[in-house]
């Protein structure tokens, strides 16, 4: 037992020289970097970093309570277009005064058509007038949706719509300005014959003989059906919306057909569409009647009320569609540059959803503008605001004086986190790994001094057993 303790020491003495001769050994940048009062101000500089973190993303719980904003105490005002004035482009911009931090509905006659945010006092709303008279009326309202005070009479302007010109079926007057809130930027088939809605290349629809094919593109673009095998061709023009319709001039044979839609845009551009299959029959088939029953106004609406999304953050818009006859196409500009294009084969309400990327601020918005086409050509639109918050974004500030002491340190680290929390990262592991690395030369170095001590003792009891 007594030579048992007295191997533990000797172990414990060999194990302190050793450390002893390393630390006398060491670099000059490890010596520092493991040296005690190091590692405590790498430990502050951890605490430091991680209560900055907290704060920034600290402010981004969901309060469900609502907190009243200011009222407002001024009303939106219209100032753009002029009361009675006459326009022969159904698109038009509405645009007056409002107080800051409040957005503007936008109403014809009692149908809100459309939303704005006030930036700098003003505000614009695209919408889509009706022929003949238009009465337009504003109202704003703050942040959590109470309304402003009721602003003045509103104004009425009149549409008068130019004469059309018939091309091919298609409505098209290339020398009139686009009539669109926002125009479609891609070819899109919406019914292959009369209320036979286009099902995507892998369905077969039965159609006439004599199909009647209609869709969307870029305003005025050339549009070229071509019905395989016969062939029969079938060409016309996009009007200001982009809305085209192609009759073929002849009948084609019973049985199964391949279909290509081209269109070549003003700019030149050629779009194709997807090959797809259709067939015909000698009778004229069963018709979803769906679209047909409808009729009325075809308009787009949509319930507006302030709310804020993050980035990147999946921005979900709920659309009521009403009227008209299915399916319908609707165009949606999100502001940020993109622009697509969706179909909706009824009524039912549905949702569109978007994701925002960057603002290059700490709050910001987009404005979405929607347009929808019927198939029968008849169009509607609506405009809302996408707000935004980016808690990644930090204004650069010449005084910091609002903050003081430990707070306005930690405000000043905000923008410098993505480069501090990397670097103390590696500083940590380099600790880690001097340490580990000293640690295991210790345990090397005391494992060979043990084995040198038992072969010594092996050799002094081999020399007193031949003694």
């Amino acid at each position: 037992m007594a030579a048992k303790r007295a191997a533990h020491q000797r172990s414990k003495a060999h194990k302190k020289a050793i450390k002893s001769f390393l630390r006398k050994r060491r670099s000059l940048h490890v010596r520092l970097s493991l040296h005690p009062a190091s590692v405590m101000v790498q430990l502050c500089v951890g605490v430091l970093l991680f209560a900055s973190t907290v704060a920034v993303f600290g402010d981004n719980y969901t309060v469900t309570a609502k907190v009243p904003a200011d009222p407002l105490t001024e009303p939106a005002v219209i100032t753009s277009p002029l009361d009675g004035g006459r326009f022969v482009t159904q698109a038009q911009t509405v645009t007056g005064t409002c107080p800051n931090n409040s957005y503007v509905k936008l109403f014809q006659s009692t149908v809100y058509v459309g939303v704005g945010w006030c930036n700098s006092n003003e505000f614009q709303i695209s919408t889509l007038l009706n022929a003949g008279s238009n009465n337009l009326t504003v109202q704003d309202y703050n942040i959590t949706d109470d309304a402003g005070p009721l602003s003045p009479a509103g104004i009425t302007v009149y549409y008068d719509p130019p004469p059309v010109v018939s091309s091919g079926g298609s409505s098209a007057n290339p020398s009139a300005k686009a009539a669109s809130v926002v125009s479609p930027v891609g070819l899109q088939i919406m019914q292959v014959d009369n209320n036979v809605p286009y099902g995507g290349s892998a369905a077969e629809p039965l159609v006439t003989q004599r199909p009647v094919f209609s869709g969307i593109a870029p305003p005025y673009s050339d549009i070229t059906v071509s019905v395989h095998s016969d062939p029969v061709i079938c060409r016309t023009k996009a009007n200001a919306v982009g809305f085209w319709r192609c009759v073929l001039p002849s009948i084609v044979s019973v049985g199964r057909h391949s279909v290509e839609v081209k269109a070549l845009t003003t700019q030149g551009k050629t779009l194709k569409s997807p090959k797809f299959y259709v067939r015909s029959i000698a009778q004229i088939p069963a018709r979803d009647q769906t679209g047909a029953a409808q009729g009325g106004q075809f308009t787009i609406s949509t319930v507006y009320n302030y709310n804020t999304r993050l980035i990147g953050e999946q921005v979900a818009v709920n659309l009521t569609i009403s009227g008209g006859v299915s399916p319908y196409a609707l165009t949606i500009d999100w502001g940020d540059g993109s622009i697509e294009t969706v179909l909706r084969a009824s009524t039912s309400n549905s949702d569109i959803t978007h994701t925002y990327k960057w603002i290059n601020s700490s709050l910001g918005s987009y404005t979405i503008k929607i347009q929808g086409t019927d198939s029968i050509g008849a169009i509607s639109a609506t405009q809302l605001v996408a707000v935004l918050r980016n808690p990644a974004y930090h204004n650069v500030v010449s005084s910091v004086a609002h903050n003081s002491g430990i707070l306005g340190f930690l405000t000043l680290l905000h923008s410098w986190l993505w480069v501090l929390w990397p670097g103390y990262v590696i500083v940590i592991l380099m600790l880690i790994s001097f340490w580990l690395g000293e640690r295991q030369e210790t345990l090397l170095m005391l494992r060979a001094k043990q084995q040198r001590s038992a072969r010594r003792l092996i050799a002094t009891k081999h020399r007193r057993r031949h003694a």
